[in-house]
C-alpha cells in the first residue's frame, strides 16, 4: 500500500514538473558554415536540476552551463558541428535529474537562403540620434534563423548619384551617446568589424544605398540585399496651413530645427517649393498667390533627394503645407493676448480684426486688401498698425470706455473696450522666517489697487501660504524640512538654496490674464538687530523696540518683511518694564524691521535688556539700555494757565521729564515754543540737584498764546529715537476789569456785628488793618502778578 501511494506521489510531482518546466524555445534554426560554429543558448524557463544529451553528436553539440561548483545545469550551449551544407535535425534532450522528467528541443540546421534587414524607418532626420538596423537571414523555406550573432558581413554605403555625397555614415555603439554596446558585437567592434547589427547615422540630405553581402565563400550565391535610406533636414513649413483670399499671397518660410533652434533657411538655395495644383495658386520664389477658389498642396523640395523621372528609387516624401483659396464670410475682432476687453492702464494689447471663410477657417490677410478700424486713440494709444490693417498694436493709456469698430467691404463688426486704472500689489517681494519649531501661522496683508476693485486672489502653493477674497494671506510651513545629506547645512548658510517658495497672483475678477504676482521666500534665520528704539520713556509710558530679523541670501543679509510668529526671549537687568501683546498700535515699522516689541514702563529706574531667538543651534541676540523717568508736569501755577496784564511777568516751574544721562554719551536737549510778539520768555537758572526746570513769562501786548516747552536726550547712535516729554500752558495777556478789595482781618464769630461788607472790621491796637487787592479780567480770571498796575487809592470818612 505504500509503495503505490509512494509511486503514485512520484508520478504526480514529475507530471506537475512536465507541466510547469518547458524550455525557452522547442524549435530552433540554425545557419551552418564551413569555417565557423554557431552558438545557441538553450534555458529551462523553471531553474533546476537537468542532465543535457544530444540525439546527433554529428550535427550538433551540447555544452551545460554550470553555475559555480554546483554539477546542475539550466542552461546549455548548443554548436553546430556539421560542415555538410543540407538540411538535418537533431534533438536536444533535458532530462530532470530528481523525477526523470524529461524535455525536448528540435534543432534543425541548414545554409542561408536570402537576407533581409529591418529597421523602424527608412528616413533619418540630420542631427538625431542614430538608427539600428539588424539583419535577418532565411533558409530555402522562408523560415527566419534564430541567431546570426559571431557572424561577419559586408556592409556597404554608396550614393544614388555619382554628383551627390554620401547621406549616411557607420557609427559604432561605443561612440553613440545613445546606445550600449550590444555584448555579442563587443569583440567585432574591438576589431572594426560588422556584424549582424549596425549603427547609421545621417550628416547629409539625400537618399544611400546600403548594401548588405556575406563574405564567406560558401555564401557567395546568395544575393546581396540592397535597401535605399533617406536622410532629411528636420524642416518644416511656416504657415503649415493657412487660408487666403483670391489675388492675395501668402509669404512661407522654411525652418529648420538644428542645436535644439529653428533657423530660418528660406534663402538656401538647396530647397526649393513646389505647388501640387497649379491652377489654384502659383508660386513665386517662396510667395504663393491665390488664383481661383479651392484647396492645394505646397511641397518641399531638395536639390540633393533623386528627381521623380529617377525610376530607381522612390522620391522621399519631405513636409508639406494646405493653402486654400476662400471668399470671406464674416468678420471678427478680439483684443489680444488674452481676448478679453477689460484691461487697465499700462497693459499692451493687440487688437486683432480677421476675417473667416464659410468653414470656419481664419483667412490671413495679405497687402493687396485692407481692414478699417476706428477707435478712441487718448484712451488706447496706437504705436503700430499692419499694412493691411488687420493689427493694432497699442497701449491703454486713461481709464474710459470707448468703442472699437471693424469694416472690410459689407462686412462689420463692434466691440467696447473697458480701461481702468493700472493694476497695483503691494508688496511685490516677501521673505519670511523658517523654523520647524514654530507652529503659530503668520499673516501677511497684500493690498491691491486699481482695475475696477474687484479681484481674484490665488496662492501658488495653497499648502504652503493661503490667501482669502480680502488679500489677508496665512502662512503655515511647519511641514518642510531641510534635506539630509552632507553639505546641506553649508548651502544654507551661504544662502544657496531656498527653504520654501510660493507666489501671490491678484487678477481682475472680470479678466483673469491681467494680473500682478508678488514673491514669497521661507529662509532660515540667521541675525538679528534691533534697528530703532527709544531708549527713554516716562512711567506708564511705552517703549517700542523695532526688531529686525535677517536671513542670508547670496552672499548678503536681506531682512524679513515680517516676523510676528517668531517668539522672542526678552532678559532684564531690573525688571521695570513688561511686554504687552498691543504692538498693532505702532501704526508703521523702521525700514527693515520685521516685528515691534511694546514695552510699558511699570517702575522709575535704569535697565539692561537682551532680545534673543534661538534657531537650531544658533543663539541670534542684541543688547539695548533703557530708562524710565517721571513724567513730565508743571509744579506751578498747578492748574496750568497764566493770565496777566501788559507789563507784569509770572515764573513757570517744570518737575521731572527727562534727565541728563551721565552713563551714556546722550546730551539732553530743551525747546521752547510761544509767540514772541505776545510774551516774552527767559529761563531761570537754578543751583539745585532736584530735577526743576523754570520759565518766566512776561506779556509783552494784549492776545492768547500756547507756551510748549519740550525736553529729550539725543544719541548718536543710528537706531536710536528721541521720546519728547512736553508740556503746553496757555498764557492770557489781559486788560484788568474788576477791582476787589478784601481786608485779612477776621471777625470773631462771637462778634454781635452784623457783618455787612467784606471792609467791615474791628480796629486793632496798632490802628492798622491789612487789605488784599484782587484784579480780574472781563471773564472774571484773577490776575496773576499786577506788579504792572498803577493803583490810586483815595480814602473817605464814613
Amino acid at each position: 500500500m505504500h509503495v503505490l501511494i509512494y509511486l503514485f506521489l512520484l508520478l504526480f510531482v514529475a507530471k506537475s514538473v512536465v507541466e510547469t518546466a518547458k524550455l525557452n524555445h522547442p524549435r530552433v534554426l540554425l545557419p551552418i558554415f564551413q569555417h565557423k560554429s554557431i552558438n545557441f543558448t538553450l534555458e529551462v524557463v523553471d531553474p533546476n536540476c537537468y542532465k543535457w544529451t544530444s540525439s546527433r553528436q554529428d550535427l550538433i553539440s551540447v555544452t551545460p552551463v554550470y553555475n559555480g561548483f554546483s554539477e546542475c545545469a539550466s542552461q546549455a550551449v548548443v554548436t553546430v558541428q556539421t560542415r555538410e551544407r543540407r538540411r538535418n535535425t537533431a534533438i536536444v534532450f533535458a532530462e530532470e535529474l530528481a523525477t526523470g522528467a524529461t524535455l525536448r528541443c528540435d534543432v534543425i540546421v541548414d545554409t542561408i537562403d536570402r537576407l533581409n534587414v529591418r529597421t523602424a524607418t527608412r528616413q533619418l532626420y540630420l542631427e538625431e540620434a542614430p538608427a539600428t538596423f539588424e539583419l535577418h537571414a532565411f533558409d530555402s523555406q522562408g523560415n527566419e534563423f534564430f541567431t546570426l550573432e559571431g557572424i561577419e558581413f559586408n556592409w556597404e554605403i554608396s550614393s544614388s548619384s555619382n554628383s551627390m555625397p554620401p547621406a549616411l555614415r557607420f557609427l559604432t555603439f561605443s561612440d553613440s551617446p545613445f546606445h550600449v554596446v550590444p555584448p555579442a558585437l563587443e569583440r567585432f567592434e574591438a576589431s572594426g568589424v560588422k556584424g549582424y547589427m549596425i549603427l547609421l547615422e545621417g550628416i547629409n540630405t539625400g537618399t544611400s544605398k546600403v548594401a548588405v553581402s556575406m563574405p564567406q565563400h560558401e555564401y557567395r550565391d546568395v544575393p546581396p540585399i540592397e535597401v535605399y535610406i533617406s536622410v532629411l533636414a528636420n524642416i518644416i513649413i511656416e504657415p503649415s496651413e493657412v487660408t487666403i483670399l483670391a489675388g492675395d499671397n501668402i509669404n512661407f518660410r522654411i525652418l529648420q530645427l538644428k542645436m535644439d533652434k529653428l533657423h530660418d533657411i528660406t534663402d538656401n538655395r538647396q530647397y526649393y517649393l513646389e505647388m501640387e495644383d497649379t491652377e489654384i495658386a502659383y508660386l513665386k520664389s517662396n510667395s504663393a498667390t491665390g488664383s481661383r477658389l479651392g484647396r492645394t498642396q505646397i511641397f518641399l523640395r531638395d536639390h540633393n533627394m533623386p528627381q521623380q523621372d529617377n525610376n530607381t528609387v522612390d522620391k522621399p516624401k519631405g513636409p508639406s503645407a494646405l493653402l486654400t483659396v476662400a471668399e470671406p464670410q464674416k468678420l471678427g475682432i478680439s483684443l489680444l493676448p488674452h481676448s478679453n476687453w477689460i484691461t487697465v492702464k499700462g497693459e499692451r494689447h493687440e487688437v486683432a480684426l480677421d476675417l473667416y471663410a464659410g468653414d470656419g477657417q481664419k483667412i490671413t490677410l495679405g497687402t493687396r486688401y485692407n481692414i478699417g478700424s476706428e477707435l478712441d486713440e487718448t484712451l488706447f494709444g496706437i504705436l503700430k498698425k499692419t499694412r493691411n490693417g488687420s493689427r493694432l498694436y497699442g497701449e491703454a493709456l486713461k481709464e474710459g470706455v470707448t468703442q472699437v469698430y471693424g469694416s472690410y467691404k459689407e462686412l462689420s463688426v463692434q466691440a467696447e473696450l473697458h480701461i481702468y486704472d493700472e493694476l497695483r500689489l503691494q508688496p511685490q517681494m516677501v521673505i519670511l522666517p523658517y523654523d520647524p519649531n514654530t507652529l503659530k501661522a503668520q499673516k501677511l496683508q497684500f493690498l491691491a489697487s486699481g482695475g475696477d476693485g474687484n479681484y481674484a486672489w490665488f496662492s501658488g502653493n495653497p499648502q504652503v501660504l493661503q490667501i482669502d477674497g480680502q488679500g489677508l494671506a496665512t502662512t503655515e510651513i511647519r511641514d518642510i524640512r531641510l534635506p539630509g545629506g552632507a553639505g546641506a547645512q553649508e548651502l544654507y548658510e551661504a544662502g544657496s538654496l531656498l527653504t520654501a517658495h510660493t507666489t501671490v497672483r491678484v487678477a481682475l475678477s472680470k479678466n483673469q490674464k491681467v494680473a500682478r504676482q508678488a514673491q514669497i521666500y521661507f529662509l532660515p534665520p540667521h541675525k538679528l538687530e534691533i534697528k530703532r528704539y527709544n531708549f527713554e520713556t516716562a512711567l506708564k509710558d511705552y517703549v517700542n523696540l523695532h526688531v529686525a530679523v535677517y536671513t542670508h541670501v547670496n552672499g548678503s543679509y536681506m531682512p524679513y518683511t515680517k516676523c510676528d510668529n517668531l517668539h522672542f526671549q526678552l532678559d532684564f537687568q531690573h525688571q521695570i518694564l513688561q511686554l504687552e501683546n498691543n504692538a498693532a498700535d505702532v501704526t508703521t515699522t523702521a525700514p527693515e524691521a520685521c516685528h515691534v516689541l511694546r514695552l510699558r514702563a511699570t517702575a522709575v529706574g535704569s535697565t539692561s535688556l537682551r532680545i534673543t531667538y534661538n534657531f537650531q543651534d544658533k543663539l541670534l541676540q542684541d543688547t539695548v539700555d533703557l530708562h524710565v523717568f517721571d513724567p513730565l508736569s508743571v509744579l506751578n501755577p498747578l492748574e496750568n494757565e497764566l493770565v496777566l496784564p501788559i507789563g507784569a511777568s509770572r515764573n513757570i516751574i517744570y518737575a521731572h521729564g527727562p534727565q541728563r544721562i551721565f552713563t551714556l554719551d546722550a546730551e539732553l536737549t530743551k525747546a521752547i515754543d510761544f509767540n514772541a510778539k505776545l510774551i516774552q520768555v527767559s529761563e531761570i537758572e537754578f543751583d539745585t540737584q532736584n530735577a526743576i526746570t523754570a520759565f518766566n513769562v512776561l506779556c509783552r501786548s494784549l492776545g492768547e498764546t500756547e507756551f510748549t516747552y519740550r525736553v529729550h536726550n539725543t544719541l548718536g547712535a543710528l537706531n536710536f529715537e528721541a521720546y519728547n516729554a512736553q508740556v503746553t500752558t496757555k498764557v492770557h495777556c489781559v486788560r484788568p476789569r474788576f477791582l476787589k478789595l478784601y481786608a485779612r482781618q477776621q471777625l470773631r464769630s462771637s462778634c454781635p456785628v452784623e457783618l455787612r461788607s467784606s471792609l467791615l472790621y474791628l480796629r486793632d491796637n496798632e490802628n492798622k488793618f491789612d487789605i488784599e487787592i484782587e484784579v480780574q479780567d472781563a471773564k472774571n480770571r484773577k490776575l496773576m502778578n499786577i506788579s504792572s498796575l498803577h493803583l490810586e487809592w483815595e480814602f473817605a470818612a464814613g
